[in-house]
């Protein structure tokens, strides 16, 4: 399995949230859950910073189409920048 780190941000003027919240945009992230279990893609989190008008996901899968499978409607919704990564241990043992 091979884990994968999403940002994804979005300009201010067109944020789903407060104060002009927009129940669409926002239910399109919330799929991201049910994307998920439908493309065997697990998600470890899904977290944001609503200041910086930023979402952090870390997923994990045996492939990168389920990756865009699962997010892949959301692009229209920002910028999305999806990075392959290693835990730490396996790290460590690349570096042994």
């Amino acid at each position: 399995m091979t884990y994968y780190h999403i940002t994804f941000t979005h300009p201010p003027d067109i944020c789903p949230g407060e104060p002009n919240s927009d129940p669409e945009k926002i239910n399109a992230f919330a799929k991201i859950y049910d994307k998920s279990k439908e493309n065997n893609v697990k998600v470890h989190y899904f977290v944001a910073n609503p200041t910086e008008h930023k979402m952090f996901l870390l997923l994990e899968t045996t492939d990168y189409i389920n990756i865009e499978k699962t997010i892949g409607h959301t692009k229209k919704l920002g910028s999305i920048s999806i990075t392959p990564v290693i835990d730490f241990q396996t790290m460590k043992e690349l570096n042994s």
